[in-house]
C-alpha cells in the first residue's frame, strides 16, 4: 500500500525528471532553429508563420540560445536578476544559474544570493552594465552611493530655506503675506 507522501515523493521526483527534459528538448530545438535558419536565413518567416502565437522577441531570444549566448534557463526567467544576468557572458549565465551571487553587505560581510531572490537594490548593487561585480567593485559601488547621499544633503543644507514668490514669503508648505509679516513681528515684540 502507498501512502500519500510516497505518490507526492513520485510526483515531484517525475515533475523534475520532465521539467528538466524540457530543458533540453528546448535547447535542441534553439539549435535545429539556428542551423536552419544559418542555411536559410529566409526560413526564419517560415518559422513565424508555422508558430503565429510566438512574438517576434521569443525568435531571438531562441536564437541566442541556440547560438550559445543565452543560457536556456533563462529563457523561461523573469526575476529582474535573471534579465540582468541575461547581459552577462555564458560562462556568467552558467555560474549563477546553478550558484548563488555574492552580495556584500555594508559591515564587510558577504551574504550569498540566488539571482531569482535580489532584491531591487541589491540587483543594482551585483550587476553591472555586462558581468557580475566582483566583491571590490561591489565596495566601490556602495561607496559612490553613499558619496552621492552626502553630496545630495550637502546641496539640501545649502539652499535657502525659504523663497518669495509673488509678493509672499514661502517656507516649507507655509506662505505669509507682508501684513501676516507685519503681525508677526508685532506679536514678537511684546
Amino acid at each position: 500500500m502507498t501512502t500519500s507522501v510516497q505518490v507526492q515523493n513520485s510526483a515531484i521526483k517525475e515533475f523534475g525528471s520532465l521539467f528538466l527534459k524540457g530543458f533540453e528538448c528546448l535547447l535542441k530545438a534553439c539549435q535545429l532553429y539556428v542551423q536552419t535558419i544559418d542555411k536559410d536565413p529566409d526560413s526564419v518567416y517560415g518559422f513565424q508563420e508555422a508558430y503565429p502565437d510566438i512574438p517576434s522577441s521569443a525568435w531571438r531570444r531562441f536564437e541566442a540560445v541556440g547560438r550559445g549566448s543565452l543560457h536556456v534557463k533563462l529563457l523561461t526567467n523573469l526575476t529582474v536578476g535573471a534579465k540582468k544576468l541575461e547581459r552577462c557572458s555564458f560562462i556568467e549565465q552558467s555560474k549563477y544559474i546553478e550558484n548563488p551571487v555574492d552580495v556584500l553587505l555594508t559591515d564587510g560581510d558577504v551574504l550569498k544570493v540566488d539571482i531569482h531572490n535580489l532584491q531591487p537594490s541589491q540587483v543594482k548593487q551585483v550587476f553591472a552594465k555586462d558581468h557580475v561585480r566582483s566583491k571590490s567593485e561591489q565596495k566601490a559601488y556602495i561607496e559612490s552611493i553613499k558619496s552621492n547621499r552626502s553630496l545630495d544633503t550637502i546641496r539640501k543644507a545649502r539652499v535657502q530655506p525659504y523663497e518669495i514668490v509673488k509678493g509672499k514669503l514661502i517656507v516649507g508648505d507655509l506662505s505669509f503675506t507682508r501684513s501676516d509679516l507685519i503681525k508677526i513681528l508685532a506679536l514678537m515684540e511684546k
